[in-house]
């Protein structure tokens, strides 16, 4: 479908294709796009979500600099559950990122998008980043992003000094879950479980005392029986 203002603003380039009537007609695309997307979610309407996501495309390809064009088409894709869609999502934070390099809710979103995709060091980077800026931005859900990741790419050791760096920032036994885990990871499975018991001795009945009990389980009996399981 294509819309009046649409319409006119295309004929009215046909006459003068300058930059401020591009500009314009990209913001219209965009706000149509927003239109859809209203839509879909009050609605639960799939066409109109992908009609959401073809007048994004549309609006980044009329006006690729604006940093929010992109960003929202990043939103988009990041909800369907279609990991070229996604990859195509974290491409678009990426464009988002590259033209408002400090706007550190969309390096947050591109790393929970490259966490889906198993991209374990664009994670890591763009923490590290976010982090650096904004401190007060460490919340358990990034604290289980750094430590997944942190695991995935042997980077255990930066992992374990984003949290030594934020301990004020979370309760202290959700921190040493965290440890336990990197720890393990490095093959110090002793200080691991050291760390984990002492968690569950204390709030064993708590939702992280859970946690921990499920990942004392998990751990290997030594450092040999981790290298043999490999």
């Amino acid at each position: 479908p294509m819309f009046s203002d649409e319409k006119a603003l295309i004929e009215e380039i046909k006459n003068n294709p300058s930059v401020e009537n591009f500009e314009r007609l990209a913001r219209v695309r965009f706000e149509h796009a927003i239109d859809y997307w209203c839509i879909a979610d009050a609605n639960q309407d799939q066409a109109a979500l992908e009609l959401a996501n073809r007048y994004l495309i549309s609006a980044t390809e009329t006006d690729p600099n604006v940093a929010s064009y992109w960003r929202m088409l990043g939103v988009l894709r990041s909800r369907f559950d279609d990991d070229a869609l996604r990859l195509g999502a974290m491409l678009a934070f990426q464009e988002a990122v590259a033209l408002e390099p400090e706007h550190l809710d969309t390096r947050l979103w591109l790393a929970e998008t490259a966490a889906v995709l198993e991209m374990h060091d664009t994670v890591m980077d763009q923490i590290a980043y976010v982090l650096k800026h904004d401190p007060g931005k460490f919340t358990p859900p990034i604290l289980s992003l750094i430590t997944r990741s942190g695991i995935e790419t042997h980077r255990t050791e930066e992992s374990l000094k984003l949290i030594e760096q934020h301990k004020n920032a979370l309760p202290h036994e959700q921190l040493e879950v965290a440890r336990a885990m990197l720890l393990a990871a490095q093959g110090d499975i002793s200080q691991a479980r050291s760390k984990l018991e002492a968690v569950i001795k204390k709030f064993g009945n708590n939702s992280t005392g859970i946690v921990a009990n499920v990942v004392l389980a998990d751990l290997p009996k030594d450092r040999s029986q981790m290298e043999g399981g490999r």
